[in-house]
């Protein structure tokens, strides 16, 4: 399956976590590969829940 058809079975019902996982996973990568090719740095990365540590 492809991004767009994952995203609109998935948008249309209820999902387990490990298909949301599998998606976000998969668009991580394309960011990536268009941020190399635009030559922008690399992202920091983040926890997935939103929460940020405390130094």
């Amino acid at each position: 399956m492809n991004g767009r058809t994952d995203y609109t079975k998935q948008r249309d019902g209820r999902v387990n976590r490990n298909e949301w996982e599998s998606i976000l996973g998969r668009l991580d990568v394309v960011v990536d590969e268009i941020s190399r090719a635009l030559g922008w740095p690399t992202r920091i990365e983040e926890p997935r829940d939103g929460s940020t540590s405390k130094r």
